[in-house]
């Protein structure tokens, strides 16, 4: 399963129903100027308060960004069972290993 909701409540609610039944979950989302592609195992769901990502300026570059993570993450697991995780931020265009 991959989880992008904006809102807290989902996300719980997604991890909550994935860990229940032993599903894979990747969690994406974006704040400010920074991504993470995260395996349930280590996210941890956001305050329940921030700023409006629709306010920053390059929302969309680091969404695209970040969709590209995904998918390269989700193809490890699906053809190694590789289970990566990442950070991404836009401000100097990396991508490392979430730690």
């Amino acid at each position: 399963m991959v989880d992008t909701f904006d809102n807290r409540a989902s996300r719980a609610a997604v991890g909550e129903w994935c860990a229940a039944r032993g599903v894979p979950c990747l969690h994406a989302g974006m704040a400010g100027g920074c991504g993470e592609v995260l395996w349930h195992e280590v996210y941890r769901l956001p305050e329940a308060v921030g700023e409006d990502l629709c306010d920053y300026p390059l929302a969309r570059s680091l969404a695209v960004l970040v969709a590209g993570v995904v998918a390269e993450t989700v193809l490890r697991f699906v053809i190694r069972g590789e289970r990566a995780n990442h950070t991404v931020t836009l401000e100097d265009l990396a991508i490392r290993p979430f730690q």
